[in-house]
């Protein structure tokens, strides 16, 4: 039997969040709700706690167990089990709303032609459990059909979080996240908005995005890297459509970002590796300040003078 509601949820080394992730959550699920957890070859106590509590809160389940292939794999093999109108993703160190499913299917229910929902997320630090600003991908509750001042302002946001979505399945029957990458997300999701989409927008916290030290957004390294230039080379061949330039000079910037902070002859073989993008940022891309053209003009001697700046500033 389909269900209304798909849930994805893939599962590796989260056994510090799991359970609170869990007590959020399965409360509130329903019969018209499927959940398919997907353990990614977790080596830690998570699959147990997750048995558990699924006892303990009598919700039928599907758990799916394969060898250690990365998140995006792991989305992949659950949305392939999918049986559900609509789909959403989920990641067990964050917590869910106390009314996230509620408030999901009485949106699809009251809105059949819907192809996502939007919405928003508290954010908190783990260690200090202090807030920080909120992620709003949404600025007011209304349906919007996507045209090409939605593309333009919503790519500008750059929030590409899956879990900050609904899809309709229909959207994304041929979808799958890249694997062998990190920042799966940013990588993919731009490519499923088309113009006369239409997309409930909720201006809501429906889930609050935990920011701890291992997990993938705070994690730089030769992958990290990698994924990014991956990123570079997709969104290169969209940079002439309007919207998609925004996630083009983002991936550049991220990059941009990692290498100022390293060495100037770093940052200049960088330049060296990505000169034909500079060259395009520079000619193309609006830049609203002196030190923005400079950044990518001349980059040796935009380092000297962050790296002046900086020594001042902590002396």
């Amino acid at each position: 039997m389909n269900k209304l509601l798909s849930i994805v949820i893939p599962i590796y080394g989260v056994e510090l969040y799991i359970e609170e992730f869990l007590e959020s959550f399965l409360h509130q699920i329903t019969d018209e709700v499927e959940c398919i957890f997907v353990n990614d070859g977790t080596k830690d106590h998570s699959i147990e706690i997750l048995k558990r509590l699924v006892s303990k809160y009598k919700v039928d389940y599907i758990l799916i167990n394969q060898e250690n292939k990365g998140l995006s794999s792991a989305r992949n093999t659950g949305l392939r089990s999918c049986t559900g109108q609509y789909i959403s993703f989920l990641d067990p160190d964050d917590i869910v709303s106390s009314e996230y499913i509620k408030k999901i299917t009485k949106i699809i229910k009251e809105n059949k032609d819907i192809d996502l929902v939007h919405f928003n997320a508290k954010v908190i630090d783990f260690i200090t459990h202090s807030e920080a600003p909120s992620i709003n991908l949404v600025n007011e509750t209304k349906i919007s059909v996507i045209d090409y001042n939605f593309l333009i302002e919503n790519f500008k946001k750059n929030l590409w979080f899956s879990w900050l979505r609904v899809f309709k399945a229909d959207l994304i029957k041929k979808f799958s996240f890249p694997e062998g990458y990190i920042m799966e997300d940013i990588l993919s999701l731009p490519l499923v908005y088309k113009e006369n989409i239409l997309i409930y927008e909720l201006y809501e916290n429906l889930i609050t995005y935990r920011v701890r030290e291992g997990s993938l957004s705070n994690v730089k390294n030769d992958k990290f890297i990698g994924s990014v230039e991956h990123g570079i080379d997709l969104f290169r061949k969209f940079r002439t459509q309007e919207h998609m330039k925004y996630v083009y000079f983002h991936l550049l910037d991220i990059l941009y970002s990692m290498y100022i902070k390293m060495s100037c002859e770093e940052l200049l073989s960088f330049q060296k590796k990505f000169k034909e993008d500079f060259i395009y940022i520079s000619k193309n891309i609006p830049h609203s300040s002196f030190k923005k053209r400079l950044k990518w003009s001349n980059p040796k001697i935009f380092y000297i003078y962050k790296t002046r700046f900086y020594m001042k500033k902590i002396k």
